[in-house]
């Protein structure tokens, strides 16, 4: 049980990954649990993975791998951390490990996975669905991975081995925090809550942005390696700050020189808060958890922009500087 050995306390929130054991680490560290309960708790963790084991083997065996071992021990600490995680603060989390039932705990762990589980594979569905008018070979390339985590994923003895295909960028760079089921459900939420943005514009004023920002570098709109979302708000936003209503790619003309004589004097923060405004006080704010989701990815869009006013160089943040509705006709729905 190396996870218990002590660590230098810190007043600091600790990251979600393998977060019952710097929880433990911390409070073997500061004395906020004592020695007894730790021990207590180690003993209960010990019962557990052995239990695992024992039910794994289905009684045929009682010795197992030492790679096995390990991993039955993972996947206690991931129930405790599938338990403790929702409580939302480290000082809620270690009162819990102070005073409740460690199986309880455990109980409550499992069944939030089997949710995470459940819940995870219908927002990729969604997901998939909301933006597969405008799929990438990229995006295109999660269905294996998912496939992978519907048909080998093992909730009961491994549900912190979930293996996610990342090639695909999550808006404004995001990672995912924790790996595991929870992991998964967090990235395939954050894929749901992107196709929920795509759908709120209209399907073929994104294909033609995609054609223009693809000819920019010499692609295919379904060879373009850049998240989806961020291209789309990158778009609206830069319409939307040169006082564009309504949600369109079409921009006014010479946007790109609109926004740098309006805003090259502002900070990256004030651009932000503006732009924050504007996600919502739009029917962007409408989807349920994505305009909070988008709003996450705006300190990030904005400083990008920021950077190329300052630069000079506000065409090249705009993903379609060239699109306006005096200078590009309109694809007609058979095109690709």
């Amino acid at each position: 049980m190396n996870q218990l050995a002590p660590v230098s306390p810190s007043g600091e929130r600790l990251p979600a990954r393998d977060y019952t054991a710097a929880l433990l680490r911390r409070a073997a560290a500061d004395g906020s649990v004592s020695a007894e309960r730790l021990e207590s708790v180690r003993t209960a963790l010990h019962k557990a993975a052995a239990g695992n084991a024992a039910a794994f083997t289905k009684g045929r065996s009682s010795t197992v791998t030492r790679a096995q071992a390990e991993g039955f021990y993972r996947a206690v600490f991931y129930q405790l951390d599938a338990a403790l995680l929702p409580m939302q603060s480290d000082a809620a989390a270690l009162e819990a490990l102070r005073s409740a039932d460690i199986g309880t705990l455990l109980g409550t762990g499992q069944q939030h996975i089997l949710a995470a589980y459940e819940q995870a594979k219908s927002a990729f569905r969604r997901a998939y669905r909301l933006t597969q008018p405008f799929e990438t070979v990229f995006f295109r390339g999660l269905l294996d991975s998912f496939a992978a985590f519907c048909t080998q994923y093992d909730a009961r003895f491994r549900a912190d081995a979930v293996t996610l295909d990342e090639e695909y960028p999550l808006l404004g760079g995001r990672r995912v925090p924790l790996g595991g089921v929870l992991g998964a459900h967090f990235y395939y939420t954050a894929l749901l809550h992107e196709g929920e943005l795509l759908a709120c514009f209209p399907a073929e004023e994104i294909r033609t942005m995609l054609r223009q920002y693809a000819a920019r570098y010499r692609t295919t709109p379904d060879n373009v390696a850049e998240n989806l979302a961020d291209l789309v708000l990158r778009q609206w936003l830069a319409g939307a700050l040169c006082g564009r209503t309504g949600l369109s790619m079409y921009l006014p003309e010479h946007a790109a020189d609109i926004l740098t004589e309006r805003r090259q004097l502002r900070s990256a923060d004030a651009l932000c808060e503006e732009m924050r405004a504007l996600l919502f006080g739009s029917p962007l704010a409408e989807p349920e958890g994505a305009a909070e989701y988008a709003a996450a990815a705006l300190p990030q869009i904005a400083a990008g922009l920021y950077r190329h006013l300052t630069g000079g160089t506000a065409a090249a943040w705009i993903p379609a500087s060239g699109m306006s509705t005096e200078s590009v006709e309109k694809v007609s729905p058979t095109d690709p």
